[in-house]
């Protein structure tokens, strides 16, 4: 988009030819539409460049999240008026395949707007590990189609008539408070014959916008039917089909719109152009389950330039979560994804459930304050890089802060250490040459005896070893936290196997 408003003079001197686009910078909208302000918007014929636009990166232009960037973005479609029973280029089914697959691994061309974030200082230009990413979807972000056909859209559909249709859509789809709206656009799609906001005389492809309302503020895009223009209006790819510049049209569109969905709250360079303002000039092929589609060039940070796809992605999801209580907070294990993504991870980011109290750590274990005693809780775990954040990690076990502590201290017995080390064969050493089978026998034991979750301190008289940790049966991942809790000398685990027999006999009465 563009950071100033433009005007689409409908009207044109006699002095310019018919057909001729006359588009016109202004700080006011003329009469027709004055509450409609345009961004984004794609001339019909690509303006070839030796090198793009931007001298410097994008910068975040509001410190609010929403409004700023679609964190977690969905889309609507509505076709509007009863022009849709014919579409010879069949554009309506081919829309929605695309949004339908624009999602996970294949879509390599939407992986770049996850590297942008909201909630950050203005002026930030990498988000890395801070602020709220937009979340590149696993998942259809298709939400919904709407075929608004009981009557002819308007001929020449005004600014204000577009924005109207798309409040209407709001209402339709049941977003009518603000916040079903922080993460939605809705795609305004005018049939074959129609000339919305005096398409293509107007010189653009498409615009998009914003428009507050009972709905509150909305995201929107006006969408012409660029087949109507024939094959190569809107698009630079070679050969083009009559849909290729419908869709190059609609990824600059929808790219702008999440990363900057209440225009000028979001991701601009100092001149006003969005990422997709950059990269007119730029257009690939993507191939996803559904079909092949143009996307356009958009311009990426992290690279510094146009790009149609990113070979980076947000890191794997970490596994294995496992939450200890403490007293008002809750110390949370976890493993490390087995893939980054391609690029480092800067940081993991706990959240509690209920409550989403959120707790950042570069590694496993991390503590989470400011917990409820006596409230239970579960916890994930996501993985951020400098393309964005992971999904979840599997919910972890259930605890409660505040719960009773049980501080068991008993006297070492070589007799009692002896038995327990015949319950168990020989499993060799660590990786610091200790004996594993003491820590297997507690592992056992400990699972067989506790049938509820237990938060426990464990304190061995006459060692430095101390160990919390919450205690329940099949939780057989207890072996994997004892392990990596402590390395224990011999002494240690001797003392280990024999004061753990007698806590189990506190707990069990065994």
């Amino acid at each position: 988009m563009r950071n100033s408003r433009w005007v689409i003079l409908c009207l044109v001197a006699a002095t310019v030819s018919a057909g001729t686009a006359a588009i016109v910078r202004s700080e006011t909208a003329h009469a027709a539409s004055a509450a409609v302000v345009r961004h984004g918007i794609k001339p019909i014929r690509a303006i070839h460049r030796a090198a793009p636009l931007a001298t410097a990166n994008l910068t975040l232009h509001s410190a609010t999240l929403n409004g700023a960037v679609s964190p977690q973005p969905k889309v609507y479609l509505v076709f509007w008026g009863s022009q849709w029973s014919s579409d010879a280029a069949g554009a309506a089914p081919a829309l929605q395949n695309f949004f339908q697959a624009l999602y996970g691994p294949t879509d390599t061309w939407g992986l770049v707007q996850s590297q942008y974030c909201g909630g950050m200082p203005v002026g930030t230009q990498i988000c890395g590990a801070g602020g709220t990413h937009i979340v590149h979807p696993n998942s259809s972000l298709l939400a919904g189609v709407w075929f608004d056909n009981g009557a002819a859209a308007p001929t020449t559909a005004s600014a204000n008539q577009i924005a109207a249709e798309a409040n209407t859509a709001a209402a339709h789809f049941g977003n009518t408070t603000q916040a079903s709206n922080l993460n939605t656009q809705y795609v305004i799609a005018s049939g074959h014959g129609t000339h919305p906001d005096g398409f293509p005389n107007s010189g653009f492809c498409a615009w998009h916008s914003s428009v507050g309302g009972a709905n509150g503020t909305i995201a929107y895009t006006n969408l012409p039917y660029i087949p109507d223009n024939g094959a190569g209006s809107c698009t630079t790819i070679g050969s083009p089909t009559l849909l290729d510049g419908y869709f190059s049209t609609e990824t600059h569109e929808f790219a702008e719109t999440v990363t900057d969905l209440w225009p000028n709250n979001g991701w601009l360079d100092a001149s006003g152009n969005e990422n997709g303002d950059l990269c007119v000039d730029l257009d690939s092929r993507l191939i996803l389950s559904t079909g092949t589609f143009d996307v356009q060039g958009v311009w990426s940070n992290i690279k510094g330039a146009c790009v149609t796809s990113q070979t980076e992605n947000v890191p794997g999801a970490p596994t294995s979560t496992f939450a200890t209580a403490g007293t008002g907070s809750a110390q949370v294990a976890f493993t490390a994804p087995a893939s980054n993504g391609g690029s480092p991870i800067l940081q993991y980011q706990v959240t509690s459930s209920p409550g989403n109290i959120v707790a950042s750590g570069s590694a496993s274990p991390i503590t989470v304050n400011g917990l409820a005693n006596g409230q239970p809780y579960t916890f994930t775990v996501t993985a951020l890089n400098t393309v964005g954040t992971s999904a979840p990690s599997t919910a972890s076990n259930t605890v409660t802060p505040g719960g009773t502590t049980r501080t068991v201290s008993v006297s070492w017995s070589p007799t009692e250490s002896a038995r327990l080390n015949q319950m168990a064969p020989s499993l060799g050493t660590n990786g610091a040459g200790v004996q594993k089978t003491s820590v297997y026998v507690i592992s056992y034991l400990v699972g067989l005896i506790s049938t509820t979750p237990t938060p426990v301190t464990i304190a061995a008289p006459g060692s430095a070893v101390t160990y919390v940790d919450t205690w329940q049966s099949a939780e057989f991942s207890v072996l994997d936290r004892v392990k990596t809790k402590f390395v224990l000398n011999d002494a240690d685990a001797t003392r280990f196997s024999t004061y753990l027999v007698d806590f189990l006999l506190a707990l069990g009465g065994h």
